[in-house]
């Protein structure tokens, strides 16, 4: 049960640390929340996460290019 556990740990913490996945989780679970009841601000902060990590790997690449 503890390689379950830590395989899973560090399945999350990949996934959490590049932005498309990390953006496509908070997207997800702003959607989730839409439907399942959530408060407003919690829905809306998931979904400003999700968009706020697609945006500022670009937004730096486009200020790097410059």
């Amino acid at each position: 049960m503890d390689a379950l556990i830590d395989v899973c740990v560090r399945s999350a913490l990949l996934l959490l640390g590049h932005p498309v996945t990390r953006g496509l989780l908070f997207a997800l679970a702003a959607l989730y929340g839409v439907g399942a009841g959530w408060p407003a601000w919690a829905s809306g902060a998931c979904g400003l996460l999700g968009v706020a990590s697609w945006a500022a790997p670009l937004w730096h690449g486009w200020r790097a290019g410059r």
